[in-house]
């Protein structure tokens, strides 16, 4: 008799948790559970990640990047581009997501800058596309980062909020800098930072992470994929900085225009942004215009 209880009281509990997975499933699959777009940094990558992966439409063009370009809103670009921005990430880690993905885009935007001195973020790239979860994620989207109960749920507080609606153009950006005074500071302490010398510590690891993101283009373009450079405007205060013209000119000779297709530089105006480094939403906004333009100009 004791066993018998014994076994109800473990089989109850997993019964009942069976039925709330289902349950669960069956609300993402008819759309009643929206989904998130992360609360944190981490998530909001592999969620950006995972519905690249899992998308069932096809795309054009994708681009791949730091946070720099983690803004930049594709929709202002065209209806078959993607962004694959990772908030400190790197392009080297978002080419290696693309480069497993069945069916690759016909064009690559790959931005270029000082973030690609860090390595490839290979346990994301593993976590992504761990083969027992990968499938698991594919058929069962419960199973993905933007349908964790916690992120939904959060996610769901946000959107109901008396105080929540569509932010203008204008709100956005002051929402992003602060104090005008501050923003400031921040962008004073980095020009200050970046006034010397590029490091020889730092100039051997971009030359070194240069090499390996040269054999992912390659790869790339030996499989007919279209791969164009960019780097994306910053401070101008900033980017006048001893260290970032040097920077600016180590990229060029390692990707030299002879042989490699770079996007032409954007208008030199004030682009503005809320750290030195990162566009406020009218400026990525602005650029994100140019990028379209650019790709209508080329025909590409």
């Amino acid at each position: 008799m004791s066993i018998v209880r014994m076994n109800r009281r473990v089989i109850v509990p997993i019964l009942v948790s069976l039925l709330l997975f289902c349950l669960y499933q069956i609300l993402i699959w008819v759309k009643v559970v929206s989904p998130s777009d992360g609360i944190h940094q981490w998530q909001r990558n592999v969620i950006k990640l995972e519905r690249y992966i899992y998308q069932n439409r096809g795309v054009d063009i994708t681009l791949v990047g730091s946070s720099l370009i983690a803004k930049i809103d594709v929709a202002n670009i065209g209806s078959n581009a993607i962004n694959l921005g990772l908030s400190g990430g790197n392009s080297q880690t978002g080419l290696e997501i693309v480069k497993r993905k069945k069916k690759p885009p016909s064009k690559i935007l790959v931005e270029i800058s000082d973030t690609i001195q860090k390595s490839i973020d290979y346990k994301l790239v593993h976590n992504i596309y761990q083969p027992g979860w990968y499938w698991l994620r594919l058929y069962f989207p419960i199973f993905r980062q933007e349908y964790r109960p916690v992120s939904v749920l959060v996610n769901y507080l946000r959107n109901t909020s008396k105080n929540n609606r569509t932010l203008t153009d204008d709100e956005q950006d002051k929402r992003e800098m602060t104090s005008d005074r501050l923003r400031k500071k921040i962008i004073q302490n980095y020009v200050n930072q970046y006034a010397k010398k590029i490091t020889p510590e730092k100039r051997d690891k971009l030359i070194s992470e240069a090499k390996h993101l040269k054999k992912q283009i390659a790869e790339f373009q030996k499989a007919g994929v279209r791969v164009i450079l960019f780097n994306v405007p910053i401070d101008s205060e900033l980017e006048n900085t001893m260290m970032q013209r040097e920077i600016r000119e180590l990229l060029r000779s390692l990707f030299p225009p002879s042989t490699c297709e770079w996007l032409p530089e954007p208008p030199s105006e004030d682009w503005i942004t809320y750290d030195g480094f990162h566009l406020i939403h009218s400026s990525a906004k602005k650029y994100a215009l140019f990028l379209k333009d650019q790709i209508v100009k080329n025909g590409w």
